[in-house]
C-alpha cells in the first residue's frame, strides 16, 4: 500500500512539473508561462505605462504574459513593451505558434510584431505589427498564430514579442501564452 502511494505520488509529481514548465525535447520547444516569464527577459521604452508582468487568471492553462504600453494617443511606431529570449531552434523545426489576446475591454486592440535575430545579427521582421482581435469586455480571446520558421532551423537566435500602441491609447494590453518551437 505505501509502494503504491509513493509511485503514484511520483507519477503526479512528474505529470504536475511538466505541464507546468518550460517544456524541450530534440524536436519540440514549449514555453507555458504557468508561474513566471519561463526564463524570458522583458523590456520597456520606458513611458509610463510601459510595463510586462506575468498574471495568474489568463491563459491556456493559466498563466500568460502581459504587455502593456501607450503613446499617449500619437502612436510612434516602435515598441512600448516586449519579451525576448534566446533559443536554440532545432535542425528540423519550422514553426514557431502562440496564443495571443487583446485586453479584456471592449475596443481592446493594441499591436503586436515578432522580430528575430539571427546567428549573424541581423534583424527580421517575421510578423509586422498586427491589430490584436477586438477586445471583450471580462474575457480574453485567444488566438492561434503560426508562423514559417523555417530559414532559421539549426540556429540559435533571439526571438523578441513586442507589443505596441496603434494610436488609439486605450487598453492597449496584449497577451501571450503557450509559445511553442516544432
Amino acid at each position: 500500500m505505501n509502494k503504491t502511494r509513493t509511485a503514484l505520488l511520483i507519477i503526479f509529481l512528474l505529470y504536475f512539473f511538466s505541464s507546468c514548465s518550460t517544456n524541450s525535447n530534440d524536436d519540440k520547444i514549449i514555453y507555458n508561462f504557468n508561474s513566471d516569464l519561463d526564463g524570458w527577459q522583458s523590456g520597456t521604452s520606458g513611458k509610463n505605462l510601459d510595463s510586462v508582468s506575468w498574471i495568474d487568471w489568463g491563459g491556456q492553462p493559466p498563466g500568460a504574459v502581459k504587455l502593456d504600453g501607450s503613446d499617449f494617443g500619437t502612436s510612434d511606431h516602435e515598441p512600448n513593451s516586449w519579451i525576448y529570449k534566446e533559443i536554440s531552434i532545432p535542425d528540423k523545426s519550422n514553426t514557431l505558434s502562440f496564443l495571443t489576446s487583446a485586453h479584456d475591454r471592449e475596443n481592446a486592440n493594441a499591436e503586436l510584431r515578432i522580430r528575430l535575430v539571427d546567428e549573424n545579427q541581423n534583424s527580421h521582421i517575421i510578423l509586422d505589427w498586427e491589430l490584436a482581435n477586438n477586445g471583450i469586455e471580462n474575457e480574453l480571446t485567444w488566438i492561434e498564430k503560426k508562423i514559417d520558421i523555417s530559414s532559421y532551423s539549426g540556429q540559435t537566435v533571439i526571438l523578441y514579442f513586442e507589443q505596441g500602441d496603434n494610436d488609439v491609447g486605450n487598453h492597449e494590453q496584449r497577451y501571450i501564452d503557450k509559445i511553442q518551437i516544432y
